[in-house]
Parts: structure tokens; C-alpha cells; sequence
């Protein structure tokens, strides 16, 4: 989650980015499932702002009957309302290079969907960003991409070009994405490399990154945990 360096993070806050988070979410709507995950903000420092339980609770409202489509732009909105509200209070956001976005503004939370609707796979990446403390933005793409990563670029790429202090996660690293088997591979190995203390010294990107590593996956038969998190 990405706060301001002026930012009073209190103990609860911090709990909510150890290893016992959910960070990988699950749901169904009639015959739709999917899966979504949030990168960047998702609380502020006083826990009056939880997109976690936004998400849950926006969920849990809707008739089984609900388009799905309906659901995400419902999520959304009161998410961009509850970011706005906590912006008011100043008790957030980042202006940090590495949240910066092509059109100027600052990104704060991004949120994944990923699932099947009617058997037909999709993937949808709804962002929030600022521009300032008056100015909340949200925008929503279908992503077309076959692979995504957040965080450290520099890393990874030290790791596959023989850097020794890294040069154990570089066979899983340069796996083509051919396979799931070869995707959670990847996502692992990726996921450790940026959470490792001397990485976050090579690119301030892996300070944001850290906790063992939780991967599902979504197929036309369901939603299935690889790496569960450790309750």
C-alpha cells in the first residue's frame, strides 16, 4: 500500500500487510465466478477506509441474479467515494514517483477482476488515482495482456542476467508463461525476489512488496487456491 511518507501508520494497519491478509479474493454472481485482488492503497491509517470490507460488503448486498457488470461499476463507485472521503481528511495519498501515471496523476488503488462469465474469460482493471486533494479519478479497462506484473522491473532483470545475489530465482523467472504450472512459478519467484530486504535497497518499487506469497487460479471449472495464505 502505498501512504504518504508523512503518513502516521498505526499497528492495525501494518497486520492488515502481514502474512495472515487475504489478498487474492473469490466470489460468484448466479453463474459468474472471479476472482480480484487490489494493488496500492487499501486502507487508510485510522481503518475508517477498508476496501477489503467494501468489496465484501458490496458483495454479500447483491441478489444472486446481479450482472456482473452491475457489481463492479457498484464496487467502484463506493470505493472512489470512500478514497475521496478519506482524501478530505488528509489522511492519505501518495505523490511517490512510482505511483506517478502517464497522464499526470497518481495512481491509488488498482483493482484486478479476473474470472468466466458465461465461459468466457475476462480481465478487468479498475484504477483510482488523484491529482490532487480534490480531484479523485477513476477510469475501467479490459486488460488484453497475457502476463502483469506490479512492482520491480530492475530486480528481476538483475536476477535473469547472472546477478549472484539473485541468481536463484532467475530459472523461474525466465519460464514462458506456456502454462499455469509455469505462471505460478513465476509469480512465486517473483513475489520473493521483490519481498527480499536487499531488493528493496536495489529499487525503493520492492519496499511497497513483501509477505510470503499467495497465488490462486481461475479456470473454466472454478477457483482454486496454489499458495493459500497462512491463517
Amino acid at each position: 500500500m502505498s501512504l504518504d511518507e508523512n503518513t502516521s501508520v498505526t499497528e492495525e494497519l501494518k497486520a492488515k500487510a502481514t502474512d495472515k491478509a487475504t489478498k487474492i479474493f473469490s466470489a460468484t454472481i448466479g453463474t459468474t465466478f472471479f476472482a480480484y485482488s487490489m494493488i496500492g492503497f487499501i486502507a487508510d491509517d485510522t481503518m475508517s477506509v477498508n476496501l477489503d470490507q467494501l468489496a465484501a460488503s458490496v458483495l454479500a448486498s447483491r441478489p444472486a441474479t446481479s450482472n456482473l457488470d452491475g457489481v463492479i461499476w457498484e464496487f467502484c463507485s463506493q470505493a472512489r467515494g470512500a478514497v475521496a472521503a478519506a482524501q478530505r481528511t488528509g489522511t492519505l495519498f501518495s505523490t511517490r514517483p512510482e505511483c506517478a501515471m502517464p497522464d499526470g496523476s497518481y495512481a491509488i488503488t488498482q483493482i484486478h477482476f479476473v474470472g468466466y462469465c458465461h465461459g468466457r474469460p475476462f480481465w478487468e482493471v479498475a484504477t483510482i488515482s488523484h491529482r490532487g486533494p480534490a480531484d479523485i479519478q477513476f477510469s475501467r479497462t479490459a486488460s488484453h495482456t497475457r502476463d502483469y506484473a506490479s512492482g520491480s522491473s530492475v530486480v528481476p532483470n538483475l536476477a535473469r542476467n547472472g546477478d549472484e545475489r539473485f541468481a536463484k530465482y532467475a530459472p523461474d523467472l525466465s519460464l514462458a508463461s506456456t502454462s499455469l504450472d509455469n505462471a505460478a512459478r513465476f509469480a512465486e519467484a517473483y513475489i520473493r525476489l521483490c519481498s527480499e530486504p536487499l531488493a528493496a535497497d536495489v529499487d525503493p518499487n520492492c519496499k511497497m512488496i513483501g509477505g510470503d506469497p499467495q497465488i490462486a487460479e481461475v479456470t473454466p471449472a472454478g477457483f482454486r487456491w496454489r499458495i493459500p495464505p497462512k491463517h
